[in-house]
């Protein structure tokens, strides 16, 4: 192969490694991924956060890891694992808080439609049809969980950064970490919804999402010189 073939075939090779190291080098027994480990796939901080589940089962699904012995040995225990604890991440990818997080349910979506397709490749039909409709169903409720509707930006519908209870609109308040102090929730957003659109959960032009955009630009923009 000239030079220029084998740069173009690295990436992905180099993808494919990355699924190999993170499935059997950091997944661990109940079948989700540590907050983050060393090197040869030791745990160092030990939280909780779905989304770091759902991404290794996207990447695998993108590099095309449909080895049937792969699939239930690691893959589906993945899997597993999301529909039995989700849609609710003990942290989001913030890192500093839990709950009902647009950004993590995305994530999750996105993950076990991945892991549905590799299960139907693998001929694990049962399999796809739980993953598959987990993520359907968390699909249908998520602006129930997380889009609030009495805000105090842009007209007050917009995704928040994250609910306790999945009831966007009670008031609820907390205390927000590095010192932010206490505010509602629904008066709290970033831009982690846009996963949403990244991962093809929603689309770009969905009705949900073009206020949640003003919201965010409200709360966050600044004029410079």
């Amino acid at each position: 192969q000239s030079p220029r073939r084998r740069h173009r075939h690295r990436p992905n090779a180099a993808a494919k490694r990355a699924v190999n190291w993170l499935f059997t080098r950091q997944q661990l027994p109940d079948g989700h991924f540590p907050q983050n480990s060393t090197v040869d796939g030791t745990p160092d901080q030990t939280n909780v956060q779905l989304d770091e589940t759902a991404f290794p089962i996207i990447l695998a699904w993108q590099t095309g890891q449909f080895d049937p012995a792969f699939y239930s040995g690691h893959i589906a225990r993945a899997a597993d694992y999301l529909v039995a604890n989700g849609p609710i991440t003990p942290q989001e990818r913030w890192e500093e808080t839990g709950g009902y997080s647009p950004s993590t349910i995305a994530d999750e979506i996105a993950g076990l439609t991945a892991a549905a397709a590799i299960a139907s490749k693998a001929g694990d039909a049962a399999g796809a049809a739980i993953y598959q409709a987990a993520a359907d169903s968390w699909q249908r409720q998520i602006e129930s969980w997380t889009y609030t509707t009495t805000g105090n930006l842009s007209d007050g519908k917009y995704y928040v950064r994250i609910t306790t209870n999945g009831r966007p609109d009670d008031g609820t308040t907390r205390n927000w970490a590095n010192g932010a102090g206490v505010h509602p929730e629904n008066a709290i957003v970033d831009a982690g919804f846009l996963e949403l659109t990244r991962l093809g959960v929603k689309a770009p032009n969905d009705p949900y999402v073009a206020p949640s955009l003003i919201a965010v630009a409200q709360s966050i923009k600044v004029a410079t010189p």
